[in-house]
């Protein structure tokens, strides 16, 4: 785990509390995960995400944040990363607001990558809340079904043309191109 001192979204977040109120911090420290670049001495990539992810005010986040453009954003992108795993915050957001995690996984871009780390967890999610991401998954896994189909019919019809030198390439298209006219 990380070392607590050194939380670089924590402090930013007391900074935040200590000029405002409560639900401004949380609004920033969002912006400030998914707008600004982390400097090159302060956080890596991999501790960035660790950071804010397992911060200590992540678990007080206000419900009435949930449904905000920037929180489902930073939801899709802790679905898109395999960095860190945060499933007992998760699970509450998805027990308070169902449709923001939705969302969130559907933006995350993990639709069509079946082996990614976090199927396991949404998977766990599922079990745990069995009517909510069913329909959800059912639906992601024909579409990784369509597109593994799609794939195969692409490298069949374009195996004929794997010998095939750019002109003659060009040549065949330009014959069939007059051929619809």
């Amino acid at each position: 785990m990380l070392d607590r001192k050194q939380n670089y979204f924590e402090k930013l977040f007391s900074q935040f509390k200590a000029s405002q109120n409560e639900e401004f911090a949380y609004q920033q420290v969002l912006e400030v995960y998914l707008y600004r670049k982390p400097s090159k001495k302060s956080l890596s990539i991999v501790n960035r995400e660790d950071c804010f992810w397992h911060s200590t005010f992540i678990d007080g986040f206000p419900p009435n944040l949930f449904e905000s453009d920037d929180f489902v954003l930073s939801l899709a992108r802790y679905f898109a990363q395999d960095i860190t795993s945060n499933l007992k915050f998760i699970s509450m957001v998805l027990a308070q607001s169902p449709t923001t995690v939705i969302t969130a996984i559907r933006r995350s871009e993990i639709v069509l990558k079946k082996e990614h780390v976090k199927w396991h967890e949404i998977n766990q999610l599922s079990s745990q809340y069995p009517n909510i991401l069913e329909g959800l998954i059912v639906t992601c896994h024909q579409f990784q079904q369509a597109h593994e189909d799609r794939k195969g019919l692409i490298e069949k019809y374009s195996s004929p043309f794997k010998d095939t030198t750019l002109f003659e390439f060009l040549s065949f298209s330009a014959v069939y191109f007059s051929n619809i006219k």
